[in-house]
């Protein structure tokens, strides 16, 4: 433990090994994370492609580049909104195609049968299992969402250019 003391009082800095619950606690910890920026970023993604898309319909006298950059710039927000939206849809079985949490219940009826599929879910190896497994859906998850922010960035600069084109060509 931090702050033990060996034989000649000097201070000793031990660090105990997580165990596969500690782990797998912190890997649903970034799952949250993840979805609490997918939920930020779907929110904005979908009112920038809103506002792009009724610039666009309602200002028809720009140049036709200023209209197609604008118009791509709105696509670009709405494939951005696409990914967010894909990013935090419900994995309902993990890659390994074992059930997750709630799931591995539905088909046990309760009493000894539940009880028996709890502790079989929550062993050292069954929790090592989920570690893996969840792992693997939030690197699918963040890989998700950074497209998204990818194609945002796209989207921007589509916008500034059709800013540009406006500027110029009218």
């Amino acid at each position: 433990m931090i702050g033990d003391t060996n034989t000649a009082g000097a201070a000793v800095l031990s660090v105990s090994t997580p165990t596969p619950g500690q782990e797998a606690g912190k890997v649903e910890e970034q799952l949250a994370r993840a979805d609490n920026k997918a939920a930020l970023l779907l929110g904005l993604f979908l009112g920038l492609a809103a506002y792009l898309a009724d610039l666009a319909g309602r200002q028809t006298d720009r140049p036709a580049v200023a209209m197609a950059l604008l118009w791509g710039a709105a696509a670009a927000f709405v494939g951005a909104a696409f990914m967010v939206a894909w990013a935090v849809r419900p994995s309902l079985n993990l890659a390994s195609g074992r059930p997750y949490g709630f799931m591995a219940y539905i088909q046990v009826e309760p009493g000894p049968d539940l009880r028996a599929v709890i502790a079989a879910t929550n062993t050292e190896e069954a929790l090592e299992h989920r570690v893996v497994d969840l792992s693997w859906v939030a690197y699918g998850r963040n890989r998700r969402i950074r497209a998204a922010i990818n194609l945002a960035a796209a989207g921007l600069v589509l916008a500034v250019l059709a800013a540009i084109a406006n500027a110029v060509l009218s």
